[in-house]
């Protein structure tokens, strides 16, 4: 049986082939909080309902990732990356996030409002000078 830490090294080297390596991680409703995502490169992955609940996630790569419906209920988010993401009808209720990069995700459905976010940048690429929105 293949475990969720092989399924995700599988999915970081079809990351660093551009697909000609490993396989594209798909996980339905996948719960994460006994695996250690520190700085793991997830985009891309299909991993709708994920179970992040009050996880610390440190320099973790989720663009262009399907996140939707996901739980991170007072998760810990620093220097994560959502560029392009998924994050529709996401639960965030008491979630810290700490720099970062939001840049064009998608969070249809999303309450942020219980979600306190300091440094984190919504309109430009996890690169280059990030500037923070305004009243976030």
């Amino acid at each position: 049986m293949t475990t969720i830490e092989q399924r995700i090294d599988a999915h970081e080297a079809w990351v660093r082939s551009a697909s000609g390596e490993g396989q594209q991680l798909m996980a339905m409703d996948t719960d994460f909080r006994e695996v250690d995502l520190t700085g793991r490169d997830l985009t891309e992955a299909q991993i709708p309902g994920a179970v992040l609940q009050g996880r610390t996630l440190n320099g973790c790569r989720f663009s262009s990732a399907n996140l939707a419906g996901s739980d991170f209920t007072d998760a810990v988010l620093h220097d994560v990356a959502m560029v392009k993401a998924n994050l529709d009808h996401a639960r965030f209720d008491g979630a810290r996030v700490v720099g970062g990069s939001w840049f064009r995700a998608s969070t249809v459905g999303t309450n942020l409002a219980a979600t306190a976010f300091n440094g984190t940048a919504f309109d430009t690429w996890e690169t280059g000078r990030p500037t923070p929105a305004a009243g976030v």
